[in-house]
């Protein structure tokens, strides 16, 4: 059975780990001095403050990928691929992530396709872009399916020369190039964790 800490034991790992940093990283010959270190740096909550815990309830996942398909007239066998890509299992989806996904792909009264989520740490916003982006780049595939083989261009046998032909060059498709770009707000990320 695995050693699992509780939330206590791993604040006052982390806590012994900031103390042992400042005595190697800033190391002093006298004991008097390191010990009055210490005691500065742990009066007034200098090096950490106590820990704070919140507990995040869950966000429920209620919606049916294989539904929400269906009524953007994709197949059943689409969905389940879907949320293998993104989910990596069989996986329902929040109602953000649903409505994300009918609102980009569906076909609205006033042609309007983009779609802002804002909700909370861990409910599932980054999924909320994906969803419609790898659903786009499947539909793409499908209507234009590439044909032939990869141009192994490593291999000496298949040099011509100085000529050098790319790893797709021997594919018959639609033409390779940028289908998306995402830039994406780590920094707000890493402040609200």
């Amino acid at each position: 059975m695995k050693n699992i800490k509780s939330p206590e034991e791993v604040v006052e790992h982390v806590q012994e780990a900031f103390r042992r940093y400042y005595d190697t990283q800033f190391w002093v010959k006298s004991q008097e001095i390191r010990k009055e270190r210490e005691n500065l740096l742990l009066q007034h909550q200098a090096l950490y403050s106590e820990p704070l815990v919140e507990l995040v309830h869950p966000y429920p996942a209620s919606e049916d990928c294989i539904k929400v398909c269906d009524a953007l007239g994709l197949s059943e066998n689409f969905a389940e691929n879907l949320v293998k890509i993104v989910f990596g299992a069989n996986y329902k989806l929040r109602q953000h992530q649903a409505e994300a996904l009918t609102t980009s792909l569906g076909s609205p009264i006033d042609g309007k396709h983009n779609v802002v989520v804002t909700t909370g740490t861990g409910s599932g916003k980054t999924e909320s872009f994906l969803l419609p982006l790898i659903a786009r780049f499947m539909i793409e595939r499908k209507r234009a399916p590439l044909n032939g083989e990869l141009y192994p261009w490593w291999d000496r046998h298949c040099q011509r020369g100085d000529q050098w032909l790319g790893v797709r060059s021997k594919l018959k498709g639609p033409n390779p190039g940028l289908k998306s770009l995402i830039l994406y707000p780590t920094n707000a990320l890493v402040e609200d964790q």
